[in-house]
């Protein structure tokens, strides 16, 4: 099965461990590859910090592969809608000039203590093939983490950077290895994510979307033999979008319900999201 993708998206590909190799300079990709990839800042386990951590993905390689095969060792048949909405679409196409993307992050539940903080996405060119430039404020202060410049793109990195810093944080708390749940996370986009219509409100209007919903840890084998990550088994991801918002994504929000077959978010042991609150020009 061959997609074309733009390549600055191979970047976010390293990231989440799903690098496709680069066949023509055009952005032809080929999902025949195997192996898994590592985020080019990601350190060795003992130096993962609290997430999201904003390390952004690094130069990308001429030639990466590709964990092209599904969590049972079999080639996919195709890219799965939520793999397509999220990875494989112009993001940025509906931004025409240099603008200010402003998100809220918050953090709250019973597992340990929140914080609130911001994360900025500024485009700050548009170049002539249709790609952008950009700059990306992870947090503020103390917690700000460095994102270097885009030259290139044409998608919103905020996905790939909070899912990279979610990793570490699930390495954080568990004592487990970031890559493992790397794989999960990229497996259950691939193969049980869900795909539902939403409406979203924002800036004084409703509009439509969709939203992305993975629970890549709910079934694990592995969670049942660690008592710190069977706390964080169901830990849910839900991701909206809409063609309809400048810069495509709405929100990321993950939580974990504190009781057992719990669905809500009432008492969450962990509810947290990055939600996009204002855009405006540069």
């Amino acid at each position: 099965m061959r997609a074309r993708v733009n390549t600055w998206w191979l970047s976010i590909f390293v990231v989440l461990g799903m690098t496709f190799a680069v066949t023509t300079a055009a952005g032809e990709v080929s999902s025949d590859a195997s192996g898994v990839a590592t985020a080019g800042s990601v350190g060795s386990a003992e130096q993962a910090q609290p997430a999201p951590q904003a390390t952004s993905p690094q130069a990308t390689p001429e030639s990466a592969t590709a964990d092209s095969e599904s969590s049972d060792g079999t080639p996919p048949a195709q890219f799965s809608e939520a793999e397509t909405i999220l990875w494989l679409t112009d993001q940025l196409k509906n931004i025409n000039k240099p603008t200010r993307l402003k998100y809220e992050f918050k953090k709250t539940g019973s597992l340990e203590e929140g914080f609130v903080d911001s994360v900025q996405l500024d485009i700050t060119e548009l170049l002539p093939d249709g790609m952008k430039k950009a700059n990306v404020n992870f947090f503020t202060g103390a917690r700000n983490h460095y994102v270097p410049p885009y030259e290139s793109l044409n998608g919103n990195p905020l996905l790939a950077i909070y899912l990279h810093g979610d990793v570490l944080e699930m390495n954080r708390l568990t004592d487990g290895g970031w890559r493992y749940f790397q794989r999960r996370i990229k497996f259950a986009f691939a193969e049980s994510a869900e795909v539902t219509l939403v409406e979203i409100e924002f800036n004084g209007q409703r509009v439509q979307g969709k939203q992305v919903k993975i629970t890549p840890y709910v079934d694990d084998p592995q969670a049942e033999k660690s008592e710190k990550f069977r706390k964080l088994k169901d830990k849910t991801y839900l991701i909206t979008i809409s063609d309809n918002i400048p810069g495509y994504l709405f929100e990321i929000r993950a939580f974990v319900p504190s009781a057992k077959g719990a669905t809500s978010l009432d008492a969450p042991l962990l509810d947290e999201y990055l939600k996009l609150v204002s855009v405006e020009d540069i």
